[in-house]
């Protein structure tokens, strides 16, 4: 209830009362609201780039009033997307506003807000939530909470090789394709492919060039999750190359790579004499 409160009280007696005008006060009291609305805001403290986390925000009413209009805002970290909620309707990703209304004293209600975060985020991404109503707040203290999860990366790349050609001719040209898939989650950085050749081949062009001063080595500033690249190598067999030719290509990263064992590959061509 809101507005006043109007109490009236009236003394009587059997004895006559020569001054009855005091026997009657009346005493207006006003009536306020005032709810101490709280958020607390719960997530992982690390996370890997490329995958998703849930933030939990519970909202709380320790009175004495109902609080009134009551919302949420909460935007979308930077470095991270929206995916779902369990709002079932009253979250706006869009806004970054969650609207919960009549929140009645002594109550709480939550909300699980899922967010992927983004396969290039680095560092740390940090989430601020704030809780606002109509009703007057006497404690604004604890309306406003912020969390950080620090991020870490983590590239699972894969290496293959493969020859244009199944048949090889001593003294003619070979061309060799390198495909390197970047499984994520997160993006791989400073990828460099690095080639073994056989002594029997001798190095012509590739798309895309080599690094400057370099025949062997290729380098990527960044392959994003879900990626590929493509190396083509061609170069000239030795007209006195024996059977075959081994060669082997190898790859680094300077993003943690869970699995190293399909980093490296080898391939071996065998070769046909033209004589």
């Amino acid at each position: 209830t809101l507005g006043s409160l109007s109490n009236t009280v009236t003394l009587a007696s059997d004895t006559y009362d020569p001054d009855p005008l005091n026997s009657t006060s009346l005493e207006d009291t006003k009536v306020e609201a005032s709810a101490d609305v709280s958020i607390e805001k719960t997530g992982p403290p690390i996370a890997t780039a490329g995958e998703e986390i849930t933030y939990t925000l519970s909202t709380t009413n320790t009175g004495p009033s109902d609080a009134l209009e009551v919302r949420v805002i909460d935007p979308l970290p930077s470095g991270t997307e929206y995916v779902t909620d369990s709002s079932a309707g009253t979250y706006d990703p869009a806004e970054g506003i969650w609207t919960i209304g009549k929140l009645t004293s002594g109550s709480s209600t939550s909300i699980d807000i899922t967010v992927r975060i983004l396969s290039d985020t680095k560092d740390s991404v940090t989430s601020t939530a704030m809780v606002t109503s109509t009703t007057s707040d006497a404690d604004p203290v604890n309306n406003k909470v912020s969390i950080t999860t620090s991020i870490e990366t983590s590239a699972d790349l894969t290496i293959t090789k493969s020859s244009l050609s199944d048949v090889v001719f001593a003294g003619e040209s070979l061309t060799y394709i390198i495909n390197i898939t970047n499984s994520g989650p997160s993006d791989a950085l400073n990828v460099v492919i690095t080639e073994v050749y056989d002594e029997n081949f001798a190095f012509s062009r590739s798309t895309p060039s080599p690094d400057t001063d370099t025949t062997n080595q290729w380098t990527f500033a960044s392959i994003a999750a879900g990626e590929s690249q493509t190396i083509s190598i061609t170069g000239v067999v030795d007209p006195s190359a024996p059977e075959s030719l081994s060669n082997t290509v190898t790859l680094t990263s300077d993003t943690y790579d869970p699995n190293e064992a399909n980093n490296t590959t080898g391939l071996n061509s065998y070769i046909l004499s033209l004589l």
